[in-house]
């Protein structure tokens, strides 16, 4: 696709995923790269396609779903939960040196989906390279 005279990979067939048994749309492959898609995709030169450089209207970059790790990641969580509230999942992508179980501590001492309320310390979640997918369950604004 051809946005503000950038170019973008788009593969709808491959942003769905499977959260307790439930499909999801996601958008990991929404507006790529071509070094972003190449991560995981191999791209056909048999054909003539112009190259894709666009970073602007990447989904993550674009809705400022992502964390680096230079940002405090409970303030960017914070942030990122609440803008997608009413969502059915969670998602946003994680830049750095953060490793998972640091990510759901956090999301723990946050009481992200009520955990702190029913004791549950399993959460269910899809990671797809440096992409995160949460089921959003409670729905309710963190502070």
């Amino acid at each position: 696709v051809k946005l503000d005279d950038e170019y973008y990979h788009v593969d709808a067939t491959s942003d769905t995923t499977e959260v307790n048994g439930a499909k999801k749309v996601m958008h990991r492959y929404f507006n790529l790269s071509d070094e972003e898609l190449m991560q995981t995709h191999t791209i056909d030169r048999e054909f003539e396609i112009v190259k894709c450089e666009g970073k602007k209207y990447n989904f993550y970059t674009y809705n400022d779903y992502q964390v680096k790790y230079t940002e405090s990641l409970r303030s960017k969580l914070i942030k990122i939960i609440n803008k997608q509230l009413s969502a059915p999942v969670i998602e946003f992508r994680m830049e750095g040196l953060y490793s998972t179980q640091t990510l759901l501590e956090e999301l723990y001492y946050m009481n992200f989906n009520g955990w702190e309320d029913t004791k549950q310390t399993t959460v269910s979640y899809h990671k797809l390279e440096d992409i995160y997918i949460f089921e959003n369950k409670n729905r309710k604004r963190l502070y």
